[in-house]
């Protein structure tokens, strides 16, 4: 369901789980922080060759919309 803790190191090749957060962030890999700070991946948002991850959803520019109203 989850990568492990080890598969999070292989994937990011980081042991720290704030840089994990860092370079998952960098991707835009799909990702939560659970509540001891650590990146939690689900195998489905990673496909089996490693090669390929489901980008995490845009978010809206709030910028843009300062000052439109």
């Amino acid at each position: 369901m989850f990568l492990t803790a080890d598969e999070l190191v292989t994937l990011t090749g980081l042991r720290r789980p704030s840089a994990q957060i860092r370079w998952l962030r960098a991707r835009q890999v799909r990702h939560f922080v659970n509540a001891a700070g650590h990146p939690v991946v689900c195998h489905s948002w990673v496909s089996g060759d490693g090669a390929t991850v489901t980008p995490l959803p845009q978010r809206p520019n709030l910028r843009a919309l300062k000052g439109a109203a």
